[in-house]
């Protein structure tokens, strides 16, 4: 008898910024991925990275030769390498700045690489027009880490320069964004969560009792 397990998948908020809408689209991924036919098989929590207070990577060994080599000294590098550890997944939720990866989301992966070696990953991005750079930016960085990014990578787009700037200075969305970003983009995040889940239940591991 094959028995189901709910795989724990983490929602990664990349943006660090006082003022932000980034945990407003993660409500609104969130809300996508519950009509998911396979909604069950994962269990959802946010990580909000601007929590950790990490600061410029600042370890005196590569995160590459850990542990096997050397070990963190910083309390922070601990607490970011424990908390990102336990998941199966990742959804990363970011903005783009300047065309590009967030410093603080940037800086955040910088520490991890045994943590999520081989596990796969979503990038939903959003912004002005989507963030189709820091998506295409991101998704080198991630492989770089050896990290499995899936196909379909969600670009939310803001529904013109008003809606992005009630977005930069209240951290809200508007409903011409929501109305925009419709079914159309709810169905991108279940495409790309549901290949999270494929790619989650093809993974075999001797600790998983289900294989």
């Amino acid at each position: 008898m094959t028995v189901e397990i709910s795989k724990k998948v983490a929602l990664v908020l990349g943006s660090t910024r006082a003022i932000r809408v980034g945990p407003n689209v993660l409500e609104f991924v969130k809300k996508a991925i519950s009509t998911s036919s396979s909604a069950n098989k994962a269990t959802l929590t946010t990580i909000d990275i601007g929590t950790f207070n990490l600061p410029i990577f600042d370890e005196k060994v590569l995160p590459k030769m850990v542990p096997a080599h050397a070990q963190l000294e910083h309390e922070h590098s601990k607490k970011w390498s424990e908390a990102i550890k336990p998941y199966d997944g990742y959804i990363i939720v970011t903005p783009e700045y300047h065309g590009g990866i967030p410093g603080g989301l940037k800086n955040a992966l910088d520490y991890l690489y045994h943590e999520t070696q081989h596990k796969p990953a979503v990038i939903v991005s959003y912004g002005g027009h989507g963030g189709s750079q820091v998506s295409s930016h991101l998704k080198d960085v991630l492989e770089r880490i050896e990290m499995k990014v899936v196909e379909t990578r969600p670009q939310l787009a803001f529904a013109g320069f008003d809606e992005t700037v009630v977005a930069a200075t209240t951290g809200k969305l508007g409903e011409p964004t929501l109305t925009a970003w419709g079914k159309e983009n709810e169905a991108l995040v279940v495409k790309a969560f549901e290949e999270l889940v494929t790619a989650l239940e093809a993974e075999v591991s001797p600790a998983d009792p289900a294989k």
